[in-house]
């Protein structure tokens, strides 16, 4: 059965440091960012008319763009590569969902994608000597939980002018020298919490990670205040045992040992929700941790039906899922969307250095909708 998709508003963005990029150049002359970027270099090889590079150059002087003069000067060195730099494997959906949704904009500015190699201790400064000698022309860095960009980074943004987008770090409501990418975890918890309380639900069971990271902080915190507004709804939280050590050995070990992990989780949650199975109707699990939402719908099947399952991340979901189902899905693809036009910028202009903060989609079974 396929999910019903509730509609959100998904894309809040603020800007700082007003300065006119290509993208003012390109929408005052109705063209793309690259076309923009081809007019204003005189050792392009592209077939432009004489017309449209005129007309566009006569724009650039009327708006008062001023190139990056250092970036300018490594145009003979530029490798038309962009580095990501993450320290999660690429086989994890998550991050492969970011990489395919940056490859599009990306070759649509006829500028490659490589992935650097995330082992040893001076990763960083590899990243930066690679864009010094001309590998690599900008860098994104993709956070999660805890990782988010070092001093280390921000000096180099600093000093050697090093394009940078950092995606899921939790810096985007703090000025920076470069663009930032966000999730908004607490709106991804009102958007769900909302939903539910509107469908009858008084009783949550918040199964979560024994470890405290930042987006669990950030729902967390959501969570309570939902709760505290909210008088007819109780709240019951049930640790999953999770902590930095567990999920480091899930992500390094196969399927089988995530199952494991699973069946120990249902086990719990069929526990607790034996201790009060009347009015399964007007209960619902609340899974933080993607992996958590296959054993919440074991448990809920075998021992409490008619009760909701929620997620707050996506994970890998199997059909089979569906409808017991309403989860809030990360927007993963558009996230890599935005950093891939986000390093352009940075790459070709003094830019506007974006503030994008994306707000999960609601999704939910037909019985749901």
């Amino acid at each position: 059965m396929s999910p019903a998709v509730i509609p959100a508003t998904t894309r809040s963005t603020t800007m700082t440091r007003r300065r006119i990029t290509l993208k003012d150049i390109a929408q005052r002359a109705q063209v793309s960012v690259s076309t923009v970027s081809y007019a204003l270099n005189d050792s392009t090889t592209l077939a432009l008319s004489p017309q449209t590079r005129a007309r566009i150059r006569k724009i650039a002087k009327e708006l008062g763009y001023v190139p990056n003069s250092w970036a300018r000067n490594l145009q003979s060195k530029t490798s038309g590569t962009v580095g990501v730099l993450l320290d999660k494997p690429l086989t994890l959906p998550r991050y492969a969902a970011v990489i395919e949704g940056m490859r599009p904009i990306l070759r649509d500015h006829a500028v490659g994608l490589t992935l650097l190699d995330p082992s040893g201790e001076n990763v960083e400064a590899g990243a930066l000597e690679d864009y010094r000698s001309g590998r690599i022309d900008g860098l994104v860095f993709v956070g999660h939980d805890e990782a988010s960009a070092s001093g280390f980074v921000r000096d180099a943004v600093a000093h050697y002018s090093l394009p940078f987008v950092a995606l899921d770090c939790g810096m985007g409501q703090t000025e920076q020298p470069y663009s930032t990418v966000d999730f908004d975890y607490a709106a991804g918890v009102r958007q769900v919490i909302e939903y539910l309380t509107a469908r009858g639900i008084r009783r949550l069971i918040h199964l979560r990670p024994t470890a405290d990271a930042r987006a669990e902080r950030e729902r967390g915190a959501e969570l309570l205040r939902a709760v505290a507004e909210n008088p007819a709804l109780s709240l019951q939280i049930c640790y999953n045992g999770v902590d930095a050590v567990t999920l480091a050995y899930l992500d390094a070990h196969d399927t089988e040992a995530v199952r494991r992990y699973q069946a120990s989780v249902a086990k719990t949650l069929t526990q607790r929700l034996s201790e009060s199975a009347t009015h399964p109707e007007h209960t619902a699990v609340l899974c933080s941790w993607g992996a958590d939402v296959e054993a919440a719908v074991w448990a809920v099947r075998e021992r409490s039906p008619g009760t909701t399952v929620a997620g707050l991340a996506q994970g890998q979901l199997s059909p089979s899922l569906w409808p017991e189902l309403v989860y809030s899905r990360l927007p993963l693809a558009e996230a890599g969307r935005e950093c891939a036009e986000a390093i352009i910028e940075e790459m070709h202009t003094d830019p506007l250095h974006r503030r994008v903060r994306l707000i999960p989609h609601l999704e939910g079974g037909e019985h749901l909708a």
